[in-house]
């Protein structure tokens, strides 16, 4: 459990660690969202069904919360929570 700093509290030898935080294209969220955004480029591409408005605004719906949704994901991280 993380203290206020967002350290995980003292460990046997009495000092405070902080965790390391993972560069963004190693983690699950970062590959996850570049699907997302991939499939949704595809699909507002008219790729997938024929150039249709509908499929155009949910394939930028899922870039944009694709997007939205890994840049809180890591602000969440940067800031130990």
């Amino acid at each position: 459990m993380r203290d206020a700093a967002g350290c995980c509290g003292p460990h046997r030898d009495g000092v405070e660690h902080m965790e390391t935080l993972k560069p963004g294209w190693q983690t699950s969220e970062f590959w996850l969202a570049v699907a997302a955004n991939i499939l949704g480029a595809i699909a507002a591409s008219g790729a997938l069904i024929e150039n249709s408005p509908l499929s155009q605004a949910v394939g930028l719906g899922v870039n944009l919360l694709a997007t939205l949704g890994y840049t809180w994901s890591r602000a969440k991280a940067k800031a130990g929570s």
